[in-house]
């Protein structure tokens, strides 16, 4: 799984990089052949006049494509929100892709 992090417009710390990094990969360690990458790009450009809070937009790339945009106070809390939502999107994506695998038993009557 390569783990990509774009700067965007905001100054991103080592320490942020490590923290994303570790998130992710124990996030996605159980679907780690599923996901083959994962992209998260920061922005503190506000949607609108009243959006104070930097963004994080998280794009995971399977078979479909996972895309989040999260925002929080700081940029820790815009990636654990980011990581989070992503998370619950690519498992809810591997099991529907699961089940459409599946193979249809019939009853016998």
């Amino acid at each position: 799984m390569l783990i990509e992090v774009v700067q965007g417009n905001i100054e991103i710390s080592q320490e942020l990089r490590s923290h994303i990094d570790s998130r992710l990969r124990m996030a996605f360690a159980k679907h780690g052949r599923a996901v083959r990458n994962v992209s998260i790009t920061f922005d503190a450009t506000p949607k609108t006049p009243q959006d104070t809070e930097p963004r994080c937009l998280l794009e995971v790339r399977m078979k479909h494509t996972v895309k989040v945009d999260e925002s929080g106070p700081d940029l820790f809390q815009a990636a654990e929100r980011a990581i989070a939502a992503a998370t619950r999107s690519v498992i809810r994506a591997v099991r529907q892709e699961e089940q459409r695998n599946k193979p249809k038993v019939h009853p016998k009557f």
